[in-house]
């Protein structure tokens, strides 16, 4: 077998870690750190800032909520030009990780993003060396502090793509999660579902490998286990492991791939813009059976973890983990499928040709236009 494995220089896991940003940045640097509305409102943020302040020059850029699109990429790109930035810390969710991280490479091989993106730019390669760049992550879903793509969107093109290259990982990854204490709800359980499905599908992905594996059903137990308590207590211990394992998924999907649910997702949010951890989190037991019904058995393993129990057999094995999951969605009040989403069946073909991006290549069974399409129609 043979394979690489990809992650940051530095993970650092710990209560109020964030505080501590100024330790790992080079004293009269200038930082432009790219953050949400909602952090900027907390006591936190001003500390944050003025931590770095004694030793740097730091500036702040908010970051509108909503996925990253190319327009405000670039625009983000053009201030951190602009104040001459030679470091760039992303603090928040996926979306203004992803801007800053895609900022990191534009700001070295210049604008605009489009240029970048797989499958609709140019084919223009980031050649030159990216800024330096730290993440710092405020919601437990996507894993980008630990991957080396950002993912940008266009609902107005119908597109979901990567700027994408190994230097553009984080230099610094900072998991505080002292700062997804609190979450609402609906965040709680989207960018949550978001983060255990990418565990669960980056160890069925044809490109698993043993580290991947081991990561990855070690951590899917911990995150079911976990997330509930997230959702309905606000449990401190519970979001711990939560910020721990969303940070493990981004190490699995950016070394392993996902598959069909990403895939899906994907085409979801860029041609009717359905939030991606809702549709995550939606389609992830669906997918199961559909990949189970064709002959994946791997999901057998995550039963005996989820139960920890061995079953009969594999078949009883795979049904159990896909009900786990399905009773999840049920407790975190995930939609049970697309029905409420009021999509046309005249839609479908656009959806399902949206949906075979790179994630869907990597399902460990091969999927064809026809039947995704199929697929979805039995969702609606």
């Amino acid at each position: 077998m043979n394979f690489s494995f990809l992650s940051p220089t530095k993970i650092i896991i710990g209560k109020n870690e964030s505080l501590n940003l100024y330790k790992h940045i080079q004293k009269n640097s200038s930082i432009v750190l790219y953050h949400g509305a909602s952090l900027a409102k907390e006591s936190v943020f001003k500390k944050i800032i003025e931590s770095m302040s004694e030793s740097s020059k730091v500036l702040s850029y908010e970051i509108t909520s909503g996925e990253p699109s190319p327009g405000s990429v670039d625009s983000a790109a053009k201030f951190a030009i602009k104040n001459d930035a030679n470091v760039i810390i992303g603090i928040g969710g996926g979306s203004v990780m992803d801007t800053a991280k895609a900022v990191s490479a534009l700001v070295t091989n210049g604008l605009p993003v489009l240029d970048y993106l797989e499958g609709v730019g140019n084919g223009k390669q980031v050649s030159n060396k990216p800024l330096p760049f730290i993440a710092v992550p405020t919601t437990s879903g996507t894993g980008t502090e630990v991957t080396k793509n950002a993912v940008i969107s266009s609902l107005k093109h119908g597109f979901k793509k990567s700027i994408r290259d190994d230097d553009m990982i984080a230099k610094v990854a900072v998991l505080d999660y002292s700062l997804t204490m609190g979450l609402p709800k609906n965040v709680t359980a989207s960018s949550g579902m978001d983060a255990i499905c990418q565990l669960i599908e980056s160890y069925v992905t044809k490109n698993t490998n043993s580290i991947t594996d081991a990561l990855a059903l070690h951590h899917s137990k911990l995150a079911v286990d976990a997330i509930e308590k997230a959702y309905h207590k606000d449990d401190e211990d519970a979001r711990q492991v939560m910020s721990v394992c969303a940070m493990v998924s981004g190490l699995c999907l950016a070394n392993a791939g996902l598959g069909m649910v990403h895939g899906i997702a994907a085409g979801l949010g860029a041609t009717l813009g359905i939030p991606h951890g809702i549709a995550c989190g939606l389609l992830l037991p669906h997918v199961m059976k559909f990949n189970y019904d064709h002959g994946i058995y791997k999901y057998a393993d995550l039963a005996e973890v989820f139960y920890n129990k061995k079953f009969e057999s594999k078949d009883k094995a795979c049904e159990m983990a896909i009900y786990k999951i399905s009773e999840l969605n049920t407790s975190l009040n995930i939609p049970k499928d697309l029905k409420g989403f009021n999509i046309k069946k005249d839609e479908l073909e656009t959806l399902s040709k949206a949906s075979m991006g790179s994630s869907m290549s990597k399902n460990p069974v091969l999927v064809s236009i026809g039947e995704c399409h199929a697929f979805l129609e039995n969702l609606i």
